[in-house]
């Protein structure tokens, strides 16, 4: 008995530590594989990124041609991806020919958990874009209806470039919205139809991933003539109910073909009643007030009119009081300020259909914030391509019809009533983009490249 105890005790095998070492020679691969894991889920979502960038950029710079179109797109894809933590190169290039534009980003992503078996992962994405192009009779049209377009030309697409805050009250007849980046609604449609190149979030009648319009009034600034150099003086204008044009040291006016040009050397002050107006209730020719080194400050409790005129801010001044925006009463809107201004429509008036234009050249102190206080009526066309403009007073059309709102980007709080009509535009001389053609390729029809 004691032998073959002895014997079967012998035969045990001794199964201690196994587990240890089992696990011990898995630990490598299993670390292998979820570092694998991670840097493979890094490298799918910046994928995405430089793709996006990429289609991005090639519909953001589509509407421009060679150098500026390059310069645009990089500055794009920038804006997208230099927070992150990928070192990137783009090449862009436009093919005039064609009209397509090609963007490449090829990036570099530092793997971690696996750095000392693959070190970086390289990613190259690309997109191409077109912009509509002239076709044949019954092709599709590419149009621009707005009332409210918002530009964001240094933005991202995914930029809501048009934001309508709570409760927005927004009233349009016979126009639409339309973003060349993305726009949202936060708390409430606003009932009327919304383009945008990107996306959009909230907002009623949405038509996403449309043909990014052109500015086609940016053009205009070439005509500006700086006659004030470094003067700024400023001067005020009240309004009688002849009409008068401002005189003093500080104005300098020059005599066109078919307009008055009137030069304000510094800010300029407008003050006046219901029963008055800049230059008379029905003024024969057009006035372009030009105002350089400044701005217009909108006098306390006035109710000032322009009629037929065009009303510039062509350069900034040295100081923040003389920045080229318009400011209400006391400088946010507390106490009530009026202004309606009707466009010149003088048929050889390159200023025709532009109620106020701020130069494009301009980007610094271009922002502004119109308050509670504030009431502006518009007849044609409110031009800021490079101002953020929040509006939390009100915005309403004038009795022509035909009223449009151009910004870099636009914020509202307030209220805009807004209106336009064929009849209404033609009368005011106001001028839309339209052309006949296919629209824009949007970012879907982007390609990768390994």
């Amino acid at each position: 008995m004691f032998t073959r105890n002895f014997i079967n005790f012998r035969g045990w095998r001794d199964e201690r530590g196994t587990v240890a070492m089992t696990f011990s020679l898995a630990f490598v691969p299993m670390l292998m594989f979820v570092g694998a894991s991670v840097d493979y889920a890094r490298v799918v979502t910046y994928s995405a990124r430089v793709q996006q960038a990429a289609d991005h950029a090639a519909i953001g710079s589509a509407h421009l041609t060679s150098d500026a179109a390059a310069a645009l797109a990089t500055s794009l894809v920038e804006a997208e991806l230099g927070s992150s933590e990928l070192t990137f190169l783009t090449q862009a290039s436009s093919d005039p020919a064609t009209s397509i534009m090609s963007v490449a980003v090829m990036a570099t992503m530092q793997n971690t958990i696996m750095s000392s078996v693959l070190p970086s992962v390289d990613i190259t994405r690309s997109a191409k874009a077109r912009v509509a192009s002239q076709g044949s009779s019954g092709t599709e049209t590419v149009a621009d209806d707005s009332c409210i377009f918002t530009l964001g030309e240094t933005l991202t697409i995914s930029t809501n470039t048009m934001t309508f805050n709570g409760s927005p009250s927004v009233d349009l007849t016979g126009c639409s919205l339309r973003s060349n980046k993305s726009m949202k609604c936060n708390g409430s449609s606003t009932y009327a139809t919304s383009y945008a190149v990107g996306d959009i979030v909230g907002c009623s009648n949405p038509h996403p991933r449309q043909a990014y319009m052109p500015d086609i009034y940016r053009s205009l600034s070439s005509g500006i003539e700086l006659q004030c150099g470094s003067s700024a003086g400023g001067v005020t204008w009240t309004g009688s109910t002849a009409g008068n044009l401002p005189t003093g040291g500080n104005v300098r006016t020059l005599a066109r073909s078919d307009y008055t040009e009137v030069h304000i050397c510094g800010n300029l002050r407008i003050d006046g009643t219901a029963a008055t107006s800049l230059t008379g209730a029905a003024p024969t020719l057009d006035t372009v007030v030009v105002v350089e080194n400044g701005g217009i400050y909108v006098g306390e409790d006035s109710d000032v009119r322009a009629n037929r005129m065009t009303f510039v801010l062509a350069s900034k001044g040295e100081s923040d009081s003389n920045r080229p925006i318009v400011r209400w009463p006391n400088g946010n809107g507390s106490n009530a300020g009026s202004w309606a201004v009707s466009a010149s429509t003088g048929a050889n008036n390159p200023w025709k259909g532009i109620a106020l234009y701020q130069n494009p050249s301009l980007n610094d102190g271009a922002d502004m914030s119109w308050q509670s206080g504030t009431k502006f009526q518009l007849d044609g066309i409110l031009y800021l391509p490079n101002a953020q403009f929040t509006v939390s007073g009100q915005v309403l059309a004038g009795p022509s019809s035909c009223s449009k709102i151009i910004v870099g980007e636009f914020t509202l709080n307030g209220a805009v009533t807004l209106r336009q009509s064929a009849v209404g535009c033609a009368n005011m001389q106001v001028t839309q983009y339209f052309q006949q053609g296919a629209p824009a390729t949007s970012s879907t029809s982007a390609y990768l490249t390994q």
